[in-house]
């Protein structure tokens, strides 16, 4: 295959006015018996994922190269992700595709990562979240969105809390998850890090290496991405000037803020909301 065959999916379902609002939406569910090997990689633009319920055979990433799938493996797809999967002979797949804001969030927080593209599905997230999203594909009403939403988030959860190793024990690993949680809930204060240690009742040093093996990114890290990820959600919804983005994300210079997310979107603030604003 050539390096540079790639093309990039471009069927996408319009969302309501009612899924942008909530900020994530379900693109659309499907399920199929294939063989044989795609010409191309794939960029797809969108999240999903796909769950293997039966055969083998491989998947593979730009970023991470070829590896061997099998039955009950989840791959999941990022959206700037060039990857392909094929069977070795034949192989039954259920996929799910969704997108919005705060699927870029989770994202952002480390729940989904190029690094953990294959996950065992050892609870049976993905089917759980297919047979719930069958029941309500069809139906648009704002109950319909909000559980939509509500069963691909408790599936990620499932998802990400089966990429943990032994390693981080059961007490620290509800360390960190209330870490995280009093980082989300607090993301407009000026906290530190010694007082997310204190929190958690372990030194400094100790936190700093829980928080990087549970998370992936050291603290300092994922709070920048958590606010990144808050700034962009609030600059999505086109009400609040940069400034009042700026001090509600945590950042009381909106030029350093403006800096700041330069930095790491690759386009100012400003812009940023002129693309992305959403609109009814």
């Amino acid at each position: 295959m050539k390096k540079d065959a790639i093309y990039r999916e471009e069927k996408f379902r319009t969302p309501s006015a009612a899924e942008r609002k909530i900020g994530l939406w379900v693109d659309r569910i499907g399920s199929a018996r294939t063989a044989g090997r795609p010409s191309a990689f794939r960029i797809l633009g969108q999240y999903a994922v796909v769950f293997i319920e039966s055969g083998n055979g491989y998947f593979s990433t730009r970023s991470a190269g070829e590896v061997l799938v099998a039955e009950s493996d989840v791959l999941v797809l990022l959206p700037d992700e060039p990857h392909i999967y094929f069977p070795r002979t034949g192989w039954t797949t259920k996929w799910i595709v969704w997108s919005g804001p705060e699927a870029g969030v989770i994202e952002q927080l480390g729940y989904l990562s190029n690094k953990r593209m294959v996950i065992r599905d050892v609870t049976g997230a993905v089917k759980r979240c297919f047979a719930g999203l069958s029941r309500l594909v069809k139906r648009e009403d704002i109950a319909a969105v909000l559980e939509r939403k509500h069963i691909i988030l408790g599936m990620l959860l499932e998802l990400f809390a089966a990429t943990k190793e032994p390693k981080t024990g059961r007490r620290q690993s509800m360390l960190m998850e209330q870490a995280i949680d009093f980082i989300v809930s607090n993301i407009s204060t000026d906290f530190s890090i010694p007082l997310l240690a204190r929190n958690c009742g372990l030194s400094q040093t100790h936190f700093r290496r829980v928080f990087k093996e549970y998370t992936g990114r050291m603290p300092r890290e994922f709070i920048t991405a958590a606010r990144m990820a808050q700034a962009k959600e609030l600059l999505c919804r086109g009400c609040y000037t940069v400034k009042q983005v700026s001090q509600m994300t945590g950042y009381r210079d909106p030029f350093y803020f403006m800096r700041v997310f330069q930095k790491a979107n690759g386009v100012s603030p400003g812009k940023f909301s002129r693309l992305h604003r959403l609109v009814d």
